[in-house]
């Protein structure tokens, strides 16, 4: 926040803040609720309407504000269970990554965790592999 600016703008800047944070927090329960649903396409179609509301009606969205009252949500494909992977996760030491991003300056990741999955489920996947990857949030 830049403590030289006037208190109108420092409200705007503390205004941004808050409604970046509740993105977030929105986008992780979208997400939540669907892992918690018991019926795998049921999870899938509220975390595509969670999606669709943040994108239509929060003040983050990256839609332009013009093109919000006609958006009727995002183009998906079709629901496929074949294509549905369950990995187990587990902790891992902590490091920070920074990421590179298009605005050309690094956004910082804390790994905090190990995910490991195998394709063998996916019909398309062709031979069994397991892959093993890092889990990273934002801070």
């Amino acid at each position: 926040m830049d403590l030289d600016a006037g208190p109108e703008q420092q409200r705007a800047e503390v205004e941004q803040v808050r409604s970046l944070l509740d993105w977030k927090r929105r986008v992780l329960d979208v997400y939540r609720a669907a892992r918690d649903e018991a019926v795998p396409e049921r999870g899938w179609r509220l975390w595509r309407e969670g999606r669709d509301a943040l994108f239509r009606d929060h003040p983050q969205s990256p839609l332009p504000p013009n093109a919000r009252a006609s958006f009727s949500g995002l183009e998906y494909f079709p629901y496929d269970p074949s294509l549905r992977v369950l990995a187990v996760v587990e902790p891992a030491t902590h490091e920070r990554v920074e990421i590179g991003a298009s605005t050309g300056a690094p956004v910082a990741f804390e790994r905090f965790g190990q995910a490991s999955f195998s394709r063998s489920r996916i019909r398309r996947a062709g031979p069994r592999r397991t892959a093993r990857g890092g889990i990273c949030s934002t801070r």
